[in-house]
């Protein structure tokens, strides 16, 4: 019999336990959720977007991350993506300059060359955007990110309201499931249907999973009301006990201190943001395709 190695839940996914992962200290852990998401935000050039989400995506299955849940909300947030592409590409004509090239009409619709680049640009973007938050989601639990907050000094009420909102994201995966359901009880497969009519009845899920987040971000705070935490001299007291206390219940227990891996992953994280830097400044990262544009509009300036 082989050795049983234990799963841990993560907001968005499981991940093993004797994962590289699971070791990292949580407030690396927080680091790392800002500055790869700082990345793309570097980087205008599509391709190199595209090879930092497909390496981050990689980097899931060699850290032993469970793909299973993950792909669903990666879809929901591309098609959002996709939205933001087809209207820039055809409706993008403040973007385009002020001498676009047409390389096509659709009747009334004129697509210009520079507005294509600039959506292609802002899509592959949020693919490594997505990429990353996807990382990160399926990679850290909600008690990690606790610690770190509370290591880093947030107050007992924000930290509290920063967990609980990603930990909504994470119970997605069952609201979606339950609406589909319903939709599929009412007669709409979206599986069943062409693929170029998926984006746009897709309004039928998102309409509903929204209204049941906030449904039941009403029904926590009601109880977080109810059982005085909203009170002004409960919370005074809970953040002045925390404040004496020398280290609190989660911070003897679950706070790891810095190893030498967590040296050297900022210290990775800091040299890919220094190159980012320069490469930002000195235009190695730059669009191909709109590049031109910009000169033109510098010399123009």
């Amino acid at each position: 019999m082989g050795k049983t190695v234990r799963r841990i839940r993560t907001f968005f996914a499981y991940i093993s336990e004797d994962s590289p992962l699971t070791k990292i200290n949580p407030v690396t852990k927080v680091i790392i959720l800002l500055l790869i998401n700082l990345y793309p935000l570097l980087i205008d050039n599509p391709v190199y977007n595209f090879i930092y989400g497909i390496s981050l995506l990689s980097m899931m299955k060699i850290f032993k991350v469970e793909y299973k849940n993950v792909g669903k909300y990666f879809k929901v947030l591309m098609t959002l993506a996709t939205f933001i592409f087809i209207s820039v590409t055809f409706f993008g004509r403040s973007v385009a300059g002020p001498s676009p090239t047409v390389i096509a009409r659709i009747g009334p619709i004129e697509v210009y060359k520079e507005a294509m680049a600039f959506g292609i640009m802002v899509y592959m973007r949020m693919f490594a955007m997505c990429s990353a938050m996807m990382f990160w989601l399926s990679s850290t639990t909600t008690l990690e990110l606790s610690v770190a907050l509370e290591r880093l000094g947030f107050s007992y009420s924000l930290r509290t309201a920063i967990t609980m909102a990603f930990r909504y994201i994470g119970m997605f995966d069952t609201d979606f499931t339950i609406v589909q359901e319903a939709q599929k009880a009412r007669g709409l497969d979206m599986k069943a249907l062409p693929f170029y009519l998926r984006p746009i009845l897709f309004g039928y899920y998102l309409i509903p999973l929204t209204a049941v987040v906030i449904r039941k971000a009403i029904d926590a705070g009601t109880t977080m009301a109810a059982r005085g935490f909203k009170g002004s001299m409960k919370m005074k007291f809970i953040e002045e006990k925390a404040a004496r206390a020398k280290i609190t219940y989660l911070r003897k227990y679950h706070y790891k201190k810095l190893t030498v891996p967590d040296y050297i992953v900022l210290a990775i994280l800091a040299i890919l943001l220094v190159v980012c830097l320069i490469g930002k400044f000195q235009g190695w990262l730059a669009n191909p395709w709109y590049y031109t544009y910009i000169i033109r509009t510098l010399i123009a300036w």
